[in-house]
């Protein structure tokens, strides 16, 4: 969805808000499997940047030791950005990659600053937001250290179904924390 029309459905969306938008946004159209950040890597584009997903899916993870921990997945409506560096003024610690081709709406940093200092409608759904993906973070921590793996997989499958025609089960399994073999499993058995 357009940035525009999700927030026309959270808030009243005034006409200089929208022209702030149109004037220091950029919409870009990125390829399936395009690395958009790097650990380590300085002044990348989109780790000093706001990215909303308009379309398609993205994934945030680690590489450590040879092994891939999937973080989260940025679907259409969803707001992100490097804490790291742009709060903390630290180098990334993880790698984001488009797993569909994605059209995402980017703002620098700064600028989106600037608008949430200038548009208090946008500041409160920005907290908002804040708030559900700090709730989310919470959630997958307690779920992995608590939930079985059949309990962690039943409860995606509730949540988010649409993960499992959209992402590869390698990366679905990461972000659970079991093998893709497990995973293989517990979805045969469901469908079945």
């Amino acid at each position: 969805m357009e940035l525009i029309h999700f927030l026309k459905e959270k808030m009243l969306v005034t006409k200089a808000m929208e022209e702030y938008i149109h004037a220091n946004s950029e919409l870009i159209t990125i390829p399936k499997g395009q690395i958009l950040m790097k650990p380590k890597t300085k002044n990348n584009k989109f780790s000093t940047s706001v990215l909303f997903i308009e379309k398609g899916i993205a994934r945030v993870y680690s590489n450590k030791k040879d092994k891939v921990f999937t973080m989260r997945f940025l679907a259409e409506n969803n707001f992100s950005f490097s804490i790291e560096r742009n709060l903390l003024n630290k180098n990334d610690d993880y790698s984001w990659e488009t797993i569909e081709e994605c059209q995402i709406r980017i703002f620098d940093f700064n600028t989106f600053e600037k608008a949430l200092n200038q548009f208090n409608e946008l500041e409160r759904l920005t907290r908002q937001l804040l708030m559900i993906t700090l709730f989310e973070y919470q959630e997958l921590c307690y779920n992995s250290r608590v939930l079985s793996a059949k309990e962690k997989f039943d409860k995606l499958m509730q949540e988010q179904p649409d993960l499992f025609l959209r992402v590869p089960l390698g990366h679905i399994a990461t972000y659970l924390g079991i093998t893709p073999q497990v995973l293989s499993v517990m979805r045969s058995k469901k469908s079945t």
